[in-house]
């Protein structure tokens, strides 16, 4: 398999989430994503209002000051492969497909497991050499340099999304899509489809690990922005249920 990262298109990078950064000239600042704080230097301007325009700007930068891979895909992109399916693509109930997330989800997805601000199940390798001992994604994350995670995000995020082929109640469909609509809609447009929206994908998305996911959020092992809080504290666990049956009735 070959691939070269210079082929991605730098521009379908977007991030929605909004901050005003203030530093000094040469000082280290954060860019937020999803409250993951990861350091980055620039210049002083004074106040920068940092939407998707800056954050986009951000990973194009990034994008431009890491030399290109062209070849085989490498080992550290590969090792990813053994637990979420060829590019990206999960088999399993309990294991995210990554492939099409954008790459800002991406990239704060791993810096949160390194600052330990999402909870690292260990798992077995599900693929490859099964033999080996568990793992998680804290130690994944903490064995990877920012370069890694950089072309791992967008590896990822050129990849086509697939949704999984899962069994769902179709009596909860409709009440999970007017749920959705009431909740969810600002956050993740287009019944949850769009990668864009840098907050992953809920539509054709495991239930099992979306299910797994909201037991985090709930029991604060996972942490997650105030307006998300609000409205989980409104839904109660059977509208839960009908909104697992809309997303994976979404194929």
């Amino acid at each position: 398999m070959k691939f070269s990262i210079a082929s991605f298109s730098i521009f379908s990078m977007t991030f929605t989430r909004k901050t005003v950064l203030k530093q000094k000239c040469c000082t280290p600042i954060f860019i937020r994503y999803h409250q993951v704080k990861t350091p980055r230097l620039w210049p002083s301007v004074g106040k920068i209002a940092a939407g998707k325009q800056f954050t986009r700007l951000c990973l194009v930068l990034a994008l431009l000051l890491t030399p290109p891979l062209k070849g085989e895909v490498p080992a550290f992109i590969r090792g990813c492969m053994d637990c979420h399916g060829e590019n990206g693509i999960s088999q399993q109930n309990d294991v995210p497909t990554i492939a099409g997330l954008s790459a800002a989800y991406h990239k704060a997805s791993l810096y949160a497991y390194r600052n330990r601000q999402r909870p690292a199940v260990p798992s077995k390798y599900r693929l490859g050499d099964q033999d080996r001992p568990s793992t998680d994604m804290k130690t994944i994350s903490d064995r990877l340099t920012d370069r890694e995670i950089t072309y791992i995000s967008l590896y990822f995020a050129a990849q086509r999304f697939i949704p999984a082929k899962q069994n769902f109640n179709p009596l909860l469909v409709e009440q999970g899509e007017k749920i959705h609509r009431t909740y969810c809609q600002r956050c993740h447009k287009d019944r949850g489809s769009r990668a864009g929206d840098d907050s992953g994908l809920l539509a054709g998305q495991w239930s099992g690990y979306l299910n797994n996911t909201m037991k985090f959020y709930r029991n604060g092992s996972r942490e997650m922005e105030k307006k998300m809080a609000v409205m989980l504290a409104k839904i109660s666990e059977q509208e839960w249920q009908a909104l697992l049956a809309y997303y994976a009735s979404q194929r």
